[in-house]
């Protein structure tokens, strides 16, 4: 092992590495495994007293190791693909092209992000799906930006607080670790995006990851077109990975607003919206939540079926349903 590799692992923290992989859970000396599904705390991460290196191992026998291993593990990428994502993010932040390095303010590096062009939003609704009239929305309510990350455009899902935000590459294909979106360094990653909207809001819409909080723009939109409720008083939040869980303090501003989930169809998705209907219960005037294969069968997400021609109408239907 070189010694510029050694030093990189080194510099590498696996709670990191969790936290922008979106892995469920949290990190910690005793908590539940991120690669299978765990009733009981299995999974460790230490530092190792002769080098200072981060170490993890799952007691129930997915493996072990270091920041590399963990990689490895997780993305499922080939070795040389993660040595060198390993090697770019001890140096200089996550590349080593030239790139402008970022504002400093109290010490801390400054998110900069822009608006996009037309031409990007226009792109951007092409490659994923969802209508430009659902993009704008989210656009006008700062839940969708653009920016520079490892040296190339991206999108980002963020809110006017920057307290979690996470960046997809603009473009097919994903980052250059395996990986499809990346929570930035410092984010809060259990912090639902998008609760200052829910102030002059009644109706919440809830889902589970950046593309779907932008198709809940356009549902919105198609909804209160329908004449089925205002989008001026109906917000979407989103959930930044199955495993992320609202504080107390997160949910208090769900007080008295009627909640309508959309659940990802898979194992992980249906245990989150089970959660999370426990949690806003507590909280909200109502909660209902949608399972996406319901709406149509084979899709698993909300963007995939914003995406469907027969999304709309499938869509309407069963917002009726539940505003009924």
């Amino acid at each position: 092992m070189s010694d510029e590799l050694k030093q990189s692992i080194i510099a590498t923290r696996i709670a990191t590495l969790w936290h922008e992989l979106a892995l469920p859970g949290t990190p910690g000396k005793s908590c539940p495994c991120p690669f299978h599904e765990d009733s009981s705390p299995s999974f460790s991460i230490f530092t190792c007293r002769r080098d200072g290196r981060d170490k993890w191992k799952c007691h129930a026998g997915c493996g072990q190791g270091d920041a590399l291993d963990f990689l490895l593990k997780a993305t499922g990428a080939d070795r040389l693909t993660c040595i060198q994502s390993i090697v770019e993010r001890a140096f200089m932040g996550h590349s080593r092209k030239n790139i402008a390095p970022p504002r400093i303010k109290d010490n801390k590096p400054v998110l900069t992000l822009d608006l996009g062009t037309t031409d990007e939003l226009n792109y951007l609704s092409t490659l994923r799906g969802i209508p430009s009239e659902g993009l704008n929305l989210a656009h006008d309510r700062n839940i969708l930006r653009f920016g520079y990350e490892a040296g190339e455009r991206a999108w980002f899902v963020t809110d006017v607080t920057r307290i979690n935000a996470q960046v997809r590459p603009l473009r097919n294909g994903t980052w250059k670790m395996g990986v499809k979106a990346k929570t930035l360094k410092g984010s809060r990653a259990n912090h639902p995006v998008g609760l200052p909207e829910l102030e002059s809001c009644d109706r919440v819409f809830v889902t589970e990851g950046g593309p779907d909080l932008l198709a809940a723009h356009a549902v919105i939109i198609w909804a209160s077109k329908a004449g089925i409720m205002d989008d001026r008083k109906t917000a979407a939040i989103g959930f930044l990975g199955a495993g992320m869980n609202p504080s107390v303090q997160d949910l208090e501003m769900f007080e008295d607003k009627k909640v309508i989930i959309f659940s990802h169809s898979d194992k992980s998705g249906l245990l989150a919206a089970s959660r999370w209907i426990d949690a806003f219960s507590a909280y909200c005037r109502s909660v209902n939540n949608i399972i996406c294969s319901d709406i149509l069968s084979e899709h698993k997400d909300l963007n995939d079926i914003v995406s469907n021609p027969e999304g709309k109408n499938a869509i309407l239907k069963k917002l009726e349903e539940c505003h009924g």
